[in-house]
């Protein structure tokens, strides 16, 4: 007649990095009991990861040498039934990791319970992890993620800047340039740009433009101002132009009116930014239609 199940479960919460290296003697310390009562040191365990961070974990047939690591990820488990385990230590290098571990004894269990990932996360690519907001919610972690739009999550992240210009007399004999160079890289520019003038006016963007001269190179600003990152995409002001390029767009700016009435243009929706091409030119052209306008022209983007 085979023995009946042993087993008992093992739970550690808010396991963290100060607490490493945790063993647990199998074969001393975790008893197991069976349906009927009796009691059994176990043998054999099956381990489950239920924290945000990856548990390192390592076997002693012996009771006192550790064999190679084995890496459990978040949400992830491993069966250990070889009968014989003495030890298994465990190695964390985060913070408020939680495991489970199920101890078993001569006759394994034929079903493992194991608990859902109660508490998986966002994460980015460096670990960090999204913020929750728990606000009325009774219950560490169980509000809604927090979250931010693209260009805010750029500016964290050091990688988004601003560059513009004003005039406070553009006439109508006046063509106002700025021209937009895209580097020679891998570094993909994620561009939009905004004109507004207080009467009227129409704006081009074009690509591929020639010149003779590229103008004044105006000062990129960073807009996390703690970032020592530097932008790759270069603009100038006022560049002689030889040949305006192929036209990407054209906005028509105001009225034509006795009185008109000053608009803005450009590529402000981020849903229709460009990415502008590697080792590209760009031209922006405003031509007003009256005096004595004032015109800026506001240039955004985010460089990965």
């Amino acid at each position: 007649m085979s023995s009946p199940n042993h087993y008992k479960f093992y739970i550690s919460t808010g396991f963290t990095a100060a607490n490493s290296s945790l063993i647990y003697n199998i074969s001393g310390d975790l008893t197991t009991q069976a349906d009927n009562g009796t009691t059994m040191l176990a043998n054999s365990l099956a381990v489950y990861n239920y924290g945000n961070y990856d548990l390192n974990l390592q076997l002693s047939m012996d009771g006192s040498t550790f064999g190679d690591t084995q890496t459990l990820k978040s949400c992830q488990a491993e069966n250990f039934y070889n009968a014989g385990i003495k030890k298994v230590k465990f190695n964390h290098t985060g913070d408020d990791t939680k495991f489970l571990v199920k101890a078993l004894a001569r006759s394994v269990s034929d079903i493992d319970f194991q608990p859902g990932c109660v508490n998986a996360r966002l994460r980015d690519e460096d670990g960090n992890m999204a913020e929750f907001d728990t606000v009325g919610c009774g219950e560490k972690d169980c509000g809604y993620p927090i979250t931010v739009d693209i260009e805010h999550h750029k500016i964290h992240e050091g990688k988004h800047f601003t560059c513009q210009i004003y005039d406070n007399d553009t006439d109508a004999t006046d063509s106002k340039y700025l021209l937009v160079r895209a580097p020679n890289t891998t570094t993909r520019i994620h561009y939009v740009f905004n004109a507004k003038s207080s009467i009227n006016g129409t704006l081009f963007f074009y690509k591929g433009p020639t010149t003779s001269s590229t103008g004044t190179l105006l000062t990129s600003f960073n807009n996390d101002g703690n970032s020592t990152s530097v932008a790759s995409l270069k603009i100038w002001e006022d560049p002689t132009v030889i040949v305006d390029g192929s036209q990407i767009l054209v906005n028509v700016m105001g009225t034509d009116s006795v009185s008109p009435t000053g608009d803005s243009g450009g590529v402000t929706d981020r849903s229709k930014e460009y990415i502008l091409e590697q080792n590209e030119d760009y031209l922006i052209e405003y031509n007003s239609l009256s005096n004595n306008n004032r015109v800026n022209i506001c240039n955004e983007w985010y460089e990965v």
